[in-house]
């Protein structure tokens, strides 16, 4: 970042940029994200620059996250929610080329991130916190919130957007992943449920955070214990099945999803089991009976879309996913249909429609 930019940028939150070392931070793929931190004590902030390619409508996070922050701070005020600092003219954001939106938040101070989970008591305490927020924020007025992606989690509009990307069945990409794509047309049923539970109203729209992923968790670096949850871009109003389902799907694999090696790709049951007690210990006494039924579904349906997504954004000649070789988006659709054969075998014997 050059210094002008930063000086013109820091000025609206009243900082000095010359008091201030500025470094990229953490690895995330959608913002820019850097730490600010004092040259002379142990002053630090997190500045982000929102993709407004993904967010079209930035004011609509920082409207979620205020709502978010003043029910929490009014009935939960011991929460540790980390809010957006204002800027001197008390806006959310500063605003500079009319499409550059940029945020100041405090640096929780002792804190750190795991990329990866290590042990079943990091999967439980990670499920557990994030089972805490949705509780916490159970009784807020969900039609206060909107959704900062339209559709985010719409099963039967990812399933229809893959299959639009089939149309072209003479394409090379196409043919090269016929076994995937008869592999997802085969399991639809996986649809058939979603569309139940929307049609039927089974299961109650929350707020959720929709990115549940251990690196969305900051860690205590002395206890490391669960500290509190970042990124709050994906707030919106949804169901519990997204975030315990984004869970399992990325926490309860031995490997991530960009392994290419189907014998690297295997559950852990023990890690599977942890995040759904981790989960059920916050929200056990708030889901109903209806909704604790689907719960050995939200893995599989988050799995699934996802499978959806890469495969549709393969066939798509990649124009949604960042990739690093030809055949990145395909062999994370592989990845993720490995994944997702062992979620259904292990939960063969239960019942979701």
């Amino acid at each position: 970042m050059e210094v002008s930019e930063l000086k013109n940028i820091l000025n609206a939150y009243n900082l000095d940029a010359s008091e201030f070392k500025c470094d990229m931070h953490g690895d995330g793929l959608i913002n820019k994200t850097f730490l600010l931190q004092h040259t002379q004590c142990d002053e630090k902030y997190i500045l982000q620059k929102i993709n407004t390619a993904i967010f079209f409508e930035p004011q609509i996070i920082a409207n979620n996250v205020r709502n978010a922050a003043q029910y929490l701070k009014k009935n939960f005020p011991e929460y540790c929610f980390i809010n957006f600092i204002q800027t001197k003219d008390g806006e959310d954001f500063f605003i500079i080329y009319d499409n550059e939106f940029w945020r100041l938040m405090p640096f929780v101070q002792n804190s750190f991130s795991y990329n990866t989970i290590t042990n079943v008591k990091q999967a439980y305490d990670t499920a557990k916190k994030f089972g805490e927020f949705t509780a916490r924020l159970y009784g807020a007025r969900v039609d206060l919130f909107e959704s900062s992606i339209a559709n985010f989690h719409n099963l039967e509009l990812r399933y229809q957007q893959f299959t639009e990307a089939c149309g072209n069945i003479t394409s090379e990409r196409y043919l090269h992943a016929k076994p995937i794509i008869d592999f997802l047309i085969y399991n639809s049923n996986i649809v058939v449920t979603y569309k139940k539970i929307v049609s039927e109203n089974i299961l109650p729209q929350c707020i959720i955070h929709a990115d549940t992923k251990i690196n969305n968790m900051l860690f205590d670096k002395t206890t490391l214990q669960p500290v509190c949850i970042i990124d709050y871009d994906t707030i919106m109003p949804g169901y519990y099945i997204s975030d315990i389902g984004d869970m399992i799907r990325t926490m309860v694999c031995t490997a991530d999803e960009n392994e290419i090696d189907k014998n690297k790709i295997v559950l852990s049951k023990d890690y599977y089991d942890a995040v759904i007690d981790g989960y059920l210990q916050s929200m056990q006494n708030i889901l109903t009976e209806a909704e604790l039924k689907y719960i050995h579904y939200a893995g599989i349906f988050m799995t699934y879309m996802q499978a959806l997504r890469f495969i549709t954004d393969y066939l798509n000649n990649d124009k949604y996913y960042s990739i690093k070789y030809a055949e990145h988006n395909f062999d994370r659709a592989q990845n993720q249909c490995t994944l997702l054969l062992q979620l259904i075998e292990l939960n063969s014997n239960r019942f979701f429609v």
